[in-house]
């Protein structure tokens, strides 16, 4: 082949490329989408447990391949709802109403973001209004005493609020009823409105309660009993949620729309996981934890940590719903056992060891030691500002930089109450 011909075939070549560039050229779509948000109205305003309606109107002059709707929040960019449709249209309008029930949104700035694509192009518009949180007001904080033979309920000005001659275990207060629920130790629960002395109801649980956990998720009560049992109190009323079983249920936690059980055999003294779905009870796993558990808490508000004592070592490690293990991930040599674990408003832990009260940060390396103090168990104020923690001492208030104060001496008291108006 002489020059000319292999200068003939490199035209050729380049005139194809051209052909087929200039065919993709015309075949891209380089007009974004357009967006409007109708809904809502500039310098609106929105309230806790109000619905937020969003409305817009979205076209493309070819056609919509996805629409996004977020909720986010103007002070740390955090998505607070997330919601994608699929048009496939090339004009399209659309309505979506959000409820805004979550009780921990702070006051302030929020903007609506919606997101448009038509496979090639991306455009965005905001919306920005003002969200007023939740009210949270202490109403009272109850203080429960057990004597030998009985037990009494003291409010902030020591007056006397309830009375029994029975084992207290464990009570809530359900702010949206008004009513509270105690669980005693010879298996019977007893339940009575705030504001009405004579509306005293009580039902039987089958067996001795041994925990309760408040789930923030679904604002429900869980009860655990010795007979394996798991009861859930919900509107004034209580609801089986687990039938008894052989395991005795020694914890209880909950993450997104999960609940952790910590059970263990009767048999070989073996500690598990157990899974369950907060919505029905349906469990999904069962988790068999290879040394001695010693607790277990809410973690960095997304996850599922348990302290474990492994050859005399205290570890912590962390539970994955569909895991066939315990993730052991953190060793302390120098700390023998840890006696129990509690959520931090920062997202870390609290963690009482034998050298005390000790508070982790949410990555477990930094800590600090609270000097003094060793709760039997911590309380989160309902504002979401500070701990009541229950000592043999008294009850002591520690604010979020760890400061604490003495704010009651009297002996004797088993568990705290904070009750509220909503």
């Amino acid at each position: 082949m002489n020059n000319k011909d292999q200068y003939k075939i490199l035209l050729t070549g380049i005139g194809i490329f051209a052909l087929l560039c200039s065919s993709c050229s015309k075949n891209k779509d380089r007009i974004p989408p357009q967006i409007q948000i109708t809904h809502p109205a500039i310098q609106s305003s929105f309230s806790y447990n109000e619905t937020l309606t969003v409305r817009a109107d979205v076209s493309d002059d070819i056609r919509l391949e996805e629409v996004i709707i977020e909720l986010v929040s103007s002070t740390d960019l955090r998505v607070l709802y997330y919601s994608v449709l699929h048009p496939d249209i090339s004009t399209y309008t659309f309505e979506q109403n959000i409820p805004l029930l979550d009780r921990y949104w702070e006051s302030g700035k929020m903007f609506v973001r919606v997101t448009a694509n038509d496979g090639f192009n991306t455009a965005l518009q905001i919306k920005e209004f003002y969200y007023n949180e939740l009210p949270r007001m202490n109403h009272n904080e109850w203080r429960v005493v057990q004597n030998p033979q009985s037990y009494f309920i003291l409010n902030l000005q020591d007056e006397v609020i309830h009375t029994e001659y029975l084992e207290y275990v464990c009570g809530g207060y359900e702010p949206r009823t008004e009513k509270f629920w105690i669980a005693h130790g010879d298996g019977s629960l007893i339940s009575r409105a705030l504001w009405n002395e004579t509306s005293l109801s009580s039902f039987m649980l089958g067996s001795k309660p041994t925990t309760s956990h408040y789930s923030e998720e679904y604002e429900k009560f869980f009860i655990g009993c010795e007979n394996g049992a798991i009861w859930s109190w919900q509107n004034g009323s209580i609801q089986g949620f687990r039938e008894a079983e052989d395991s005795k249920v020694k914890a209880i936690t909950s993450c997104n729309d999960l609940i952790y059980v910590w059970r263990e055999e009767p048999v070989t003294g073996q500690d598990f996981i157990a899974v369950y779905r907060l919505e029905n009870g349906t469990i999904i796993n069962s988790i068999v934890a290879e040394n001695e558990l010693t607790a277990i808490t809410k973690f960095n508000n997304d996850k599922i940590i348990v302290a474990a004592n492994v050859n005399g070592v205290a570890t912590f490690g962390f539970v994955e719903a569909y895991s066939s293990a315990i993730t052991q991930n953190y060793t302390q040599t120098e700390i023998t056992s840890v006696q129990n674990l509690w959520p931090s408003l920062t997202g870390g832990i609290f963690a009482l060891q034998e050298i005390g009260l000790i508070s982790y940060n949410q990555d477990l390396t930094a800590m600090q030691t609270i000097q003094g103090i060793r709760p039997s168990k911590i309380i989160t104020d309902l504002a979401g500002q500070e701990y009541r923690m229950i000592t043999q001492e008294g009850v002591y208030r520690l604010n979020s930089q760890h400061e604490g104060q003495l704010i009651s001496s009297k002996q004797n008291i088993i568990d705290y109450l904070i009750i509220y108006n909503k």
